[in-house]
């Protein structure tokens, strides 16, 4: 299994979106030396119409020096990897700018792709042997290394679906019995 500190994480905004928004990222900062976010989740995160609150969560990891934002530019193979997935040649269609932009420097750092967003990743993840997480898995991380209780992953988890979050089970203790087990040896240990 791999060990979280060992590895560059990039992240996609609906992960990193889970954490912002119960203004808990002292979890990721209590796994994770830092983060990476491509440039453009980093401008989905701070567009205007985001929310103010998840703005500044993420402005105050970005003025810790937590995040790291990483440019891809053109005519690299990171923006080649990029462009094939945004343009349908990798996996089953085209596949959003923060998933293809975390995927393209997951590729080119060996690094692990964070996202919730499944649908989008999976088989690419799978068929190029990408390490992925997802916020559950994180969620669940924290709970195994104590760094929260159950009761806490609880109150996040139900946060995260009163607010629209699309996750695998209705509750976080249903995630831990049945979804996580089988997450953990797809994704998680790749």
């Amino acid at each position: 299994m791999i060990n979280l500190e060992d590895k560059k994480t990039i992240y996609d905004s609906d992960c990193l979106d889970c954490f912002l928004i119960v203004k808990r990222t002292d979890i990721l900062e209590k796994l994770f030396s830092k983060i990476i976010i491509p440039q453009n989740v980093h401008d989905e995160i701070s567009h205007p119409k985001t929310p103010s609150n998840i703005v500044t969560e993420f402005n105050n990891l970005k003025n810790k020096k937590f995040v790291v934002v990483e440019e891809i530019c053109l005519h690299t193979m990171p923006y080649n990897h990029y462009k094939a997935m945004i343009d349908g040649y990798w996996g089953d269609g085209s596949i959003g700018k923060g998933e293809a932009s975390a995927i393209a420097l997951a590729i080119d750092k060996e690094g692990i792709v964070a996202s919730n967003n499944l649908k989008d990743v999976k088989k690419i993840v799978e068929d190029n042997d990408i390490p992925l997480i997802t916020a559950p898995i994180i969620l669940t991380k924290a709970l195994l290394e104590t760094i929260l209780s159950w009761d806490e992953c609880c109150n996040i988890w139900y946060i995260w679906i009163n607010t629209n979050h699309h996750l695998p089970n209705k509750t976080f203790a249903d995630y831990f019995d049945n979804t996580y087990p089988n997450d953990i040896k797809i994704f998680y240990s790749l």
